[in-house]
């Protein structure tokens, strides 16, 4: 059989060859039949590996907006998205409805991209057993599933597992329209690519990769279907989250910014992307294997893995910066095709032998990422902060020594995105509730996730007989600094540093109380 000769051969119905396969089919116990599920076992996989120690890493900023979005009333959700993050509201919209329902522990808010993760890897087999055939599908699946940023996806309670999860499903139904053109199925594909970019606009991206696909399958078959059937679904899907892009490009200076990148910027975001160097750098061995298989159709995976990157280079150069390499993860399931593929394109025992490496090859970094402070590492796999910011060990501080009444300084001025109020709301038990003393008007009131301070701190105290100041800082720096000259005026002239706790390194909770 010719390489790029289809993986899947029907035969003529009533031909001996079915009746043989249907005789043989029952014969075959259910395990065995279950084992042939080349989708079922990747899923698996990443569901024990999404799911081995999710409450760990303790909840980064990120993950605090979350859950600051997800929890409020839906009409707060409405005006927060109105003002900023619009572009994750689909997202929000599914984790409101889930916490309402299943609530809002760390297990909890991570769940959902578990089985996000799942559902990728399940895809991820079938689209390389569509291009490759079952073996590939199955080496493809648990390649995805290894992964080390898979599984810190899989534990981030934020969009990306989703975005991974509706990328992998536009191309499996791009295939399957491509197999057998017609307009239920080029508009399946159409609602793949808007709920691709309602997770996450930087994901259209990947309409790149699948061009070349069409391409190739047109070059091939000749079918005009095709070259209307496709760029018709692609402008419908565009056209259903058009006005979500429009109001995620008025937000986008509210949002944070990124660096333009050059050229020397993709070396050091690849292992960023794979959360691992030596998977990484396994990646890169493998894939070009998979042009030994069929040459045509590892041209198109490698297409849907790399223009979709090159193509998000090209747009940050305009000055709207969009590389960040968990922008990027969407590419993921079509690296795992092709390596998947070039691994299974070894012999039995060296293709078992391949994946065995790459889990050893990742077994560091599914360690480290597993670490406590492991999310709020930005930078990784380089060397993390030795002690960042712990919202629960601060917590644990002013719980201790709370008394009802008690006021509450968390800093914010240019270290805003710190979110320290946020994070003690969400660690401080209900009947711990210092009132935030500059507090004008909240986040919520103001549909942001930062709260507005008063300008008359003096009149803000009131006849409070202690503060709690929380602020990110080094051991021995001055509680008060950073502070606005004003509010560290009031403190300073009423007030009096009792004591001075650093948790967690970057954490300083001071204890302030009324002068005589």
């Amino acid at each position: 059989m010719n390489a790029d000769t289809p993986t899947v051969l029907l035969d003529a119905p009533g031909s001996q060859s079915e009746v043989g396969d249907q005789e043989s089919a029952t014969r075959k116990p259910a395990l065995s039949r279950l084992l042939r599920l080349v989708w079922l076992w990747p899923a698996l996989l990443a569901v024990v590996l999404g799911v081995y120690q999710i409450g760990r890493p303790e909840l980064w900023r990120d993950e605090l907006a979350t859950w600051d979005a997800a929890t409020r009333t839906t009409g707060g959700l409405f005006w927060l998205l109105r003002h900023i993050d619009a572009s994750s509201g689909a997202y929000y919209l599914l984790m409101h409805g889930w916490t309402s329902i299943f609530g809002d522990s760390a297990f909890a808010l991570r769940f959902p991209s578990v089985l996000a993760m799942a559902g990728a890897a399940a895809l991820t087999a079938l689209i390389a057993k569509r291009m490759f055939g079952d073996r590939a599908g199955l080496s493809a699946g648990i390649v995805f599933a290894l992964l080390p940023v898979v599984s810190r996806y899989a534990q981030e309670a934020r969009s990306y597992a989703f975005m991974i999860f509706a990328v992998a499903l536009a191309t499996l139904l791009l295939l399957r329209a491509l197999d057998r053109p017609g307009w239920l199925r080029w508009g399946a594909y159409a609602l793949g690519v808007a709920l691709a970019g309602a997770f996450n606009l930087v994901a259209l991206t990947f309409l790149t990769g699948h061009l070349v696909v069409v391409a190739v399958s047109w070059w091939q078959r000749r079918e005009r279907g095709v070259l209307i059937g496709f760029p018709l679904a692609a402008l419908a899907g565009l056209a259903l989250v058009t006005p979500l892009a429009l109001v995620g490009l008025r937000q986008v200076g509210n949002q944070f910014k990124l660096a333009v990148p050059d050229l020397q910027t993709v070396p050091a975001t690849w292992p960023l992307l794979f959360f691992s160097a030596m998977v990484a750098g396994a990646v890169t061995v493998a894939a070009p294997l998979a042009l030994g298989v069929s040459r045509r159709q590892a041209i198109c995976g490698l297409a849907m893995a790399i223009l979709p990157i090159v193509a998000v280079w090209v747009v940050s150069q305009s000055g709207t910066s969009f590389w960040w390499a968990r922008y990027l993860t969407f590419t993921l399931p079509a690296w795992a095709v092709v390596a998947g593929a070039g691994i299974a394109a070894l012999r039995p025992a060296a293709t078992v032998a391949g994946l065995v490496v790459l889990a050893l090859l990742g077994v560091p970094d599914q360690k480290a990422l597993r670490a406590p402070d492991s999310h709020d590492w930005w930078n990784y796999p380089d060397p993390a902060p030795a002690s960042p910011f712990s919202y629960a060990a601060v917590a644990d501080v002013i719980v201790k020594d709370y008394r009802p009444g008690d006021g509450l300084v968390p800093a914010r001025e240019v270290i805003s995105y710190y979110m320290v109020d946020t994070g003690l709301r969400y660690h401080l038990p209900a009947d711990v509730k210092p009132k935030d003393v500059f507090a004008a008007r909240t986040g919520i009131e103001l549909g942001k996730f930062f709260t507005e301070e008063t300008t008359d701190p003096q009149a803000a105290i009131g006849d409070l007989k202690r503060l709690w100041l929380v602020r990110p800082g080094l051991p021995g720096t001055d509680p008060l600094e950073g502070l606005t000259p004003a509010k560290a005026q009031v403190l300073r002239d009423n007030f009096v540093v009792t004591r001075v706790v650093q948790p967690s390194g970057m954490a300083t909770v001071a204890l302030l109380e009324r002068k005589p």
